[in-house]
This record gives C-alpha cells, structure tokens and sequence, in this order.
C-alpha cells in the first residue's frame, strides 16, 4: 500500500510542475501496478491534463504525459522510439526469449523503468 502512496505522490508532483511550468512532463516507464494507481486516479490530474502510452494500444508498460494541447496550443509526441533487433543471417540465430533479451538490455546498465514493452515474435 505504501508503495500505491508512493506513486500516487509522484504523479501528483508531476501534474503540478506541468501545470505550474506551463509545459509536458513526462512519468518513465510506469509498471502495470504503477499504470493501476493512475488509471484509479486520473481524474484527480484533470486541472494539468494528462494521457498513458506505451507504444501500442494494448501496451502493459507506459509512459504518462501530463500537459494538454488545449493547455498550451500545441502537441508534443512521446519520447518513445521503437526498437526493432533481428539477426542478419536467421539460420544461424538461436530462438532469443523475452528473458534474454531483457537480460542483455538490463546488462548494458539500463534501468527498467526506461525500457517499454519487449515484443519477441519467430
């Protein structure tokens, strides 16, 4: 529960520096438990505006904007960029998993907060 608190708290000082600063701001990656508070609290933001995205419709992580084009006149798109990791020669690739290609991208010292939704299709 605390952690729900946590969070809540967060999002709330982010809808407050979008609103006080007259710009976007931008959550990291939010997990689905995180996403969980916001949706049952995304009412509360409506004085700043606010939105998720996670790159697709059904996306499980997401990022939260808080800023609006009515606010400011303008629209900013996410800072999101899609990624997409392929062998050059696919007979001599082996059949990667969802494990190991989070493993590599948390080995290179990223936090998971800063990586999305990992979509491994054969």
């Amino acid at each position: 529960m605390n952690e729900n608190i946590d969070v809540y708290k967060r999002l709330t000082e982010l809808a407050d520096e979008a609103y006080r600063e007259n710009r976007y701001v931008y959550t990291d990656f939010l997990s689905i438990a995180q996403i969980s508070v916001y949706n049952k609290s995304v009412r509360d933001f409506d004085y700043a505006g606010s939105e998720s995205y996670g790159g697709y419709e059904t996306a499980e992580r997401r990022i939260v904007k808080f800023g609006s084009k009515d606010n400011y006149g303008y629209d900013e798109a996410y800072p999101v960029k899609l990624l997409k990791i392929e062998p050059i020669i696919a007979k001599f690739s082996d059949n990667l998993t969802h494990r190991d290609f989070l493993g590599s991208v948390l080995g290179l010292g990223i936090k998971r907060e800063k990586i999305g939704d990992i979509i491994v299709y054969r």
